[in-house]
């Protein structure tokens, strides 16, 4: 059985156990797979949980303890649910994909791949906005941004192990899931439905990527920019308009000229 925790406030993570450091005592939960059963250790309590589900731990921290609040269930694990919907997976593929799927909220403006490193992680934004970068001489360029339940990633580095020519930042406060691609592949060699449906959001992600590259040569910028914000209402607000325009192809100076001919 899998079991994701998200934790407040500040957690540790170390082989399947998650610590709670408060000033006078420490709280671990453990991961009972056999019996389907959670024990959290200092409190005496046990829950049962459903299978390849996240729940939330709420805590109140007080100078002297962590106090339990409540634990809320949250949705199925959005990354398989997505590898779900474009071809059905069996229990034992979700069992098996959901035990590599990690979990965290990471603040703005933290790095998850930094340029010249090997890629190994694959991410999906399940809310916030990452980019992924060039830096040509200071002269940065974004080429893709992961807005809300969108995965992003070094690709070419993923394949080819080599360092990544690019850089993925967050530019939001962000829930972010990832997994490692070897396991992942691993993963897709015991599972051949698995397999499959990693085949179909290939297929997905290509055609996107032409659809983009058609947006690039047929629409104007103005055009690029009102098919962004319909597809991404408010973006404009959580992005600085450096990066988007950067992103639909024109300068920052003219992309001011749209928005205030469209406002």
């Amino acid at each position: 059985m899998v079991i994701l925790l998200s934790v407040c406030p500040k957690t540790r993570c170390l082989d399947g156990k998650i610590q709670f450091r408060g000033v006078l005592k420490k709280m671990i939960v453990r991961f009972i797979g056999v019996n389907e059963r959670l024990f959290f250790l200092t409190q005496r309590r046990k829950w049962s949980f459903r299978p390849n589900t996240i729940y939330r731990l709420y805590l109140l921290k007080s100078r002297k303890a962590c106090t339990f609040l409540e634990i809320v269930k949250m949705e199925n694990n959005p990354i398989v649910e997505s590898f779900a919907a474009i071809s059905p997976l069996s229990e034992q593929t979700r069992i098996d994909f959901s035990a590599l799927i990690s979990f965290s909220f990471i603040p703005k403006k933290t790095f998850l791949l930094e340029a010249g490193k090997v890629a190994n992680t694959l991410f999906f934004i399940q809310k916030g906005i990452a980019r992924a970068y060039y830096d040509l001489d200071g002269n940065e360029i974004t080429f893709y941004l992961a807005i809300d339940r969108q995965f992003i990633g070094a690709v070419p580095s993923l394949f080819n192990r080599k360092p990544s020519l690019c850089a993925i930042m967050l530019l939001e406060d962000s829930e972010v899931y990832s997994f490692n691609y070897l396991e992942y592949e691993q993963c897709c060699a015991r599972h051949h439905d698995l397999e499959t449906a990693a085949r179909k959001i290939s297929s997905l992600v290509i055609l996107r990527e032409q659809e983009r590259i058609e947006n690039l040569r047929l629409h104007s910028a103005s055009e690029r920019y009102l098919m962004l914000e319909e597809s991404h209402p408010g973006l404009s607000q959580r992005c600085a308009l450096k990066y988007i325009a950067s992103y639909i192809g024109t300068s920052s100076v003219s992309l001011s000229r749209i928005r205030a001919g469209n406002q």
